[in-house]
């Protein structure tokens, strides 16, 4: 069974527009993750078409549903340039359970695939 990861990347900004243009690059990073053999998970990328982010509520929830497939999962990822708030909540989930983090940006995707494989396809085969 391929390796499970988690992405993370920004949805929250000032206009809706721009939260749609954070979804897309959600999906866009997801679609590349799954192109490498993975199974990527992206709650940010689908979620909003259900939760409105700019109602407290639905983004505490959106969050909190985040946080517990994020449990699931053998890595995280951390995508593009920015770190939001929520980001920074799901790198210290993955830290404190033990899930390695990994930063995917324009100058580490051409290697992502040889050092995702090294480190954690391996781990992943010796539990």
């Amino acid at each position: 069974m391929p390796a499970k990861i988690y992405i993370a990347s920004p949805l929250s900004a000032p206009t809706q527009e721009e939260r749609l243009q954070n979804m897309l690059y959600a999906r866009r990073v997801q679609c590349q993750i799954e192109k490498l053999g993975y199974k990527a998970v992206a709650t940010q990328a689908w979620l909003p078409t259900i939760l409105d982010d700019s109602i407290a509520e639905e983004r505490e929830l959106a969050l909190r549903i985040g946080q517990r497939v994020l449990k699931t999962c053998d890595a995280l990822v951390v995508a593009g340039e920015k770190v939001s708030r929520g980001m920074l909540a799901e790198i210290a989930t993955a830290k404190a359970l033990g899930i390695p983090v990994y930063f995917y940006t324009a100058e580490t995707r051409a290697h992502f695939s040889n050092l995702f494989k090294k480190e954690v396809v391996e781990k992943i085969k010796r539990q």
